[in-house]
């Protein structure tokens, strides 16, 4: 990733829980520098893979701060 601007990667690990978060800047179906992670078996997606927008991502987020308030 230290080779490519457009990457990002997003990890968090809390109360037993890993989240791995993958985002890419271009509208390509598979980024190469993303390549190592295909072959992990998903158990569950937070957020459906999607070739979307920031202000998509963030809404797609936005359940986080709505449930957490309740």
């Amino acid at each position: 990733m230290e080779d490519d601007p457009n990457a990002d990667f997003i990890w968090v690990a809390a109360n037993g829980t890993i989240l791995i978060g993958l985002m890419y800047a271009g509208w390509i179906p598979k980024p190469v520098v993303f390549e190592a992670f295909y072959p992990l078996t998903t158990v569950s997606s937070f957020i459906p893979e999607t070739n979307g927008t920031v202000c998509a991502l963030s809404q797609g987020l936005n359940f986080l701060y709505t449930t957490a308030a309740t």
